[in-house]
Order: C-alpha cells, then sequence, then structure tokens
C-alpha cells in the first residue's frame, strides 16, 4: 500500500472580500443615483421653457390644421356640384396650403434654439467669435 498523503486543509476565505465588494457596489451605485438626481435637477429650467415653446408652437401649427380640413371638408361637401377645373382649383389651393403649414412648422421647429438654462441663446457672430 502507498503511505497516505496528508490532506491539505482548505483555507478560509476572509468574509471581507465580498463585503469590500458590496461596499464599491454601493457607493457607485449612491453616485449613479445621484449623479442622475442632480442632471435632472438642473434641466428643470430648460425642460420647462422647451415645453413652453413646444406648447405655443403645436396651437399654432394644430390652428393652421383645422382651417385644412374644414376647407377640405367644405370641399368634399360641394364637389358632386363643382366641374373638373373649378375642382382642380380647389384641390391645387388645399395642397398649397397644406404645403404653407408644413413649411412653416418646420421652421417654427428650428427657431429659437435654447442654452441649457432654457435661455434662447443669441444668434451666432459674423465674425465666429463669441460675444
Amino acid at each position: 500500500m502507498s503511505p497516505r498523503r496528508p490532506r491539505r486543509r482548505a483555507r478560509r476565505r476572509s468574509p471581507a472580500r465580498p463585503i469590500v465588494a458590496l461596499g464599491v457596489v454601493a457607493v457607485l451605485a449612491a453616485l449613479l443615483v445621484g449623479g442622475l438626481a442632480e442632471v435632472s435637477r438642473q434641466s428643470q429650467g430648460y425642460d420647462a421653457a422647451s415645453n413652453r415653446t413646444l406648447a405655443a408652437q403645436g396651437t399654432v401649427v394644430a390652428e393652421q390644421s383645422n382651417a385644412t380640413a374644414s376647407s377640405a371638408t367644405a370641399l368634399m361637401n360641394t364637389i358632386q356640384s363643382q366641374n373638373r377645373p373649378g375642382l382642380q382649383i380647389l384641390l391645387d389651393s388645399l395642397v398649397q396650403q397644406t404645403a404653407d403649414e408644413s413649411s412653416r412648422a418646420a421652421a417654427a421647429a428650428e427657431a429659437t434654439p435654447m442654452d441649457p438654462w432654457g435661455r434662447t441663446s443669441p444668434p451666432p457672430s459674423p465674425t465666429g467669435r463669441s460675444r
């Protein structure tokens, strides 16, 4: 028979390693949550200004769209009494009205760029230097 080898005892792991890892994860999570809360708090003015601007633009676009819709409804109600050239003129005017509304909506969407504090930023200087 071969001689028995002495059994090695397994080393006990220190409970400090998982506790340290858990502490690091907790600190990182707290920093992440705190940072997100701070960003949210600081952007409230910008969000409020953006909401006001978008609401004003949306109101104008909705009113124009409602006017076009009522014109289209009136045309559809009288379509049978229209002759072909008159109908074509009315349809062309509706298409033009819709294109005008679309271009005004696009221009309004690009208007008034805001800085991070919700204020409208000044137009760029023609020389390229800041004021």
